[in-house]
Formats: C-alpha cells, sequence, structure tokens
C-alpha cells in the first residue's frame, strides 16, 4: 500500500528547519565550534517537536 505524504507549507518548513540544524551542527563540529554545534542541535530539536507539537 503506497502512503502518500501531505506536505502542507508548515510541515515543509518543519522539515527544513529539522535539516538545516543538523547541517548547522556538523559544520560547526567540522570547524571546531562547539557553540555553533549546539545551536544547531538546538534548532534541530525546535524543529522535530514542532512536527509532533498539534
Amino acid at each position: 500500500m503506497i502512503m502518500v505524504l501531505h506536505l502542507t507549507n508548515r510541515r515543509k518548513g518543519e522539515i527544513l528547519m529539522a535539516i538545516a540544524g543538523i547541517g548547522m551542527a556538523i559544520g560547526a563540529i567540522s570547524i571546531s565550534v562547539p557553540q555553533l554545534a549546539y545551536a544547531g542541535l538546538c534548532i534541530t530539536g525546535l524543529g522535530i517537536v514542532s512536527m509532533f507539537w498539534r
């Protein structure tokens, strides 16, 4: 059975926020800036919490 996800603009934004936070964390770790990596993880967490907050 094929599931079709109905992605609204809100869902797209939440997914983009989570992915951007992960990218920010990985980039910050690669240049050795732990504070920025932590901020990226916080942004990812915000995106994930926002997905389930309804």
